[in-house]
């Protein structure tokens, strides 16, 4: 990208002393870098914010007509600059100011206080400071590469400031946190007759959800539902199924007539999700507060959840065992 450096630099007649404010609109702007014939000094804020800063006053004070250039009138823009907080984008009266003195007021912008100064000594004006550190030896002179918005260029022999408005961000990169990969569900061991059955549970919902399908799980983790293991091992083939059913939460049913009931009032068919069969009974538990239907082979998780409001809906299904 092209590098962009602003600063002032001439009066309106070609000489250093001219009327208030910018008569051509090139006394006080902004352009490509150049070489000086002196070559730079670069002077760089230890804090990205205030390079920021100093690169936007620059940019403010190139694009304001109100400014124009004059070095026997260097301080009237310097006493409207400070009326707005050296704010260069607020000054509304015509006024002028060199090179130098236009640096200042970017710097006082930034925060950094500062007495007065021109190109002969700015150098070690702004370095006593304790706020710049010189990065000369960054800067390729021929093509500016190395320069960041913000950097203030300084001619190493009397002659020229600019800041530069247009050039890499000086803020530190941030590469953001890797995402960590969801946890998964590994497969649990089982006969060839038989299914592991995996309860989820939604912290946003509170939803309890059973699934046969390792993948359908391991999905759910994806989008923030948490694994609560297996609930228990069903059989892979029975004369008895269970029917998943969906409206605001999904549900578990046995009997046709209760399939049929669901859907008569809103609720959705997901198909057959498991079969039953076996002697470990699994109890559905309803919580009246957010509708949710929890199956569990586990009698005393299923007495808790009594003790604090849930309704108990008996026996729903049989599995082979707990896990």
């Amino acid at each position: 990208m092209s590098i962009i450096i602003g600063s002032a630099r001439i009066a309106e007649n070609g000489t250093i002393n001219g009327n208030k404010g910018d008569q051509t609109g090139r006394e006080v702007a902004t352009e490509e870098y150049y070489r000086h014939r002196f070559d730079w000094f670069v002077l760089r804020h230890k804090d990205p914010n205030k390079a920021l800063m100093m690169s936007f006053d620059m940019a403010s004070a190139c694009i304001n007509d109100n400014f124009g250039y004059s070095q026997g009138d260097r301080y009237s823009g310097l006493y409207e600059a400070k009326r707005v907080g050296y704010d260069c984008s607020k000054v509304q009266t015509r006024c002028n100011v060199d090179c130098s003195s236009l640096v200042r007021i970017c710097v006082q912008y930034a925060g950094v206080e500062v007495g007065d100064f021109y190109t002969g000594n700015e150098y070690s004006v702004l370095m006593e400071t304790g706020e710049f550190e010189d990065v000369t030896n960054q800067l390729d002179q021929d093509t500016g590469e190395g320069l960041y918005s913000g950097d203030i260029l300084v001619s190493q022999s009397r002659g020229h400031t600019a800041i530069v408005t247009e050039g890499k961000d000086p803020r530190p990169e941030i590469k953001p946190e890797p995402t960590p990969a969801p946890p998964t569900i590994e497969p649990y061991p089982v006969d060839d007759d038989e299914v592991a059955i995996y309860r989820l549970y939604n912290p946003n919902s509170g939803e309890h959800l059973l699934t046969a399908i390792i993948e359908e799980a391991n999905a759910l983790l994806g989008f923030g539902w948490k694994s609560e293991g297996v609930a228990f091992i069903a059989p892979k083939e029975s004369d008895t199924v269970a029917f998943r059913m969906y409206a605001t939460m999904h549900t578990f049913v046995a009997e046709v007539s209760e399939l049929h009931a669901l859907v008569e009032s809103g609720w959705h068919f997901e198909g057959v999700a498991f079969h039953s069969g076996g002697n470990v009974p699994v109890y559905r538990v309803y919580n009246p507060t957010n509708g949710d239907h929890l199956f569990t082979v586990d009698e005393a998780e299923k007495n808790r959840l009594l003790e604090v409001g849930c309704v108990d809906e008996g026996v729903r299904f049989y599995a082979i065992r707990a896990n």
